[in-house]
């Protein structure tokens, strides 16, 4: 893709939606960028959504963006994340 805002993560399987975008943030240095994603996963077995996060490492070749790895995590885990890069640095 030439463009970081044309990614798109929301999904649907059979016409139906199970994965859907809430918010997202981007940060670019050089031929490299970052886009944290919030989002929300269907549950299979009814109407219940798991909130979720994204991280997607981006890499810029040959002028488009390619996906370099993608981690997620549980909404517990990224709270635990938040915690621990807004704690004090204890040195």
């Amino acid at each position: 893709m030439e463009d970081l805002d044309e990614l798109v993560f929301d999904l649907e399987l059979d016409g139906e939606e199970v994965r859907r975008e809430l918010r997202r943030r981007t940060w670019e240095a050089g031929g490299w960028a970052t886009i944290a994603i919030v989002y929300e996963d269907k549950k299979r077995d009814g109407d219940e959504w798991v909130r979720k996060v994204a991280l997607l490492r981006m890499k810029k070749v040959r002028g488009l963006w390619k996906k370099h790895a993608l981690v997620t995590m549980r909404d517990e885990e990224a709270k635990q994340l938040a915690i621990l890069i807004g704690e004090p640095r204890v040195e």
